[in-house]
């Protein structure tokens, strides 16, 4: 019903449902990048979420209702990008129809303020668990131009490139 955008409540079984297939799906958009990019995700954390849906550490996972012209979308984000090092940030945004989330995972402390200053109406933490029932759709829509802000809400801060 989500992604119909009809109203519905998020309990903490549908909550790790969602938390789960969102970060399979950051991994798997991930990896399935080029081979010769380096990875945010290591490879202990695919094989241990792999092995036991353990989640990594500094992440975290938004849902918003969306109300504009793409049936799909997805941008991924990652900081620094070189060929050299390892990206010590990660941004995932993607959706159908009126369902959008946004995965965010850091490995520097000085950017985790930044996900947990995040607030307002028009997006929902369901990771971390904010250990309680979640009413499905937020109270605000966003629309295409509100969409664009949410996928390089990160870039802006931390200077990330898009692929």
């Amino acid at each position: 019903m989500a992604f119909r955008g009809q109203k519905t409540l998020l309990d903490e079984t549908r909550q790790g449902s969602l938390v789960r297939w969102a970060v399979k799906t950051a991994m798997v958009n991930e990896f399935t990048g080029a081979a010769a990019e380096q990875k945010y995700f290591t490879e202990a954390e695919r094989l241990a979420f792999r092995d036991s849906y353990a989640i990594p550490a500094n992440l975290w996972i938004w849902l918003a209702r969306y109300d504009g012209v793409l049936p799909l979308h997805s941008l991924q984000i990652r900081a620094p990008k070189t060929a050299d090092k390892r990206p010590t940030l990660y941004s995932l945004t993607f959706g159908s129809n009126f369902f959008v989330m946004q995965v965010f995972a850091c490995r520097e402390d000085r950017f985790c303020r930044v996900a947990e200053a995040t607030q307002g109406s028009r997006l929902q933490q369901v990771y971390p668990s904010p250990s309680a029932w979640i009413s499905w759709p937020p109270e605000t829509t966003i629309d295409d131009a509100e969409l664009q802000v949410l996928d390089y809400r990160f870039a802006r801060v931390i200077g990330g490139t898009v692929e």
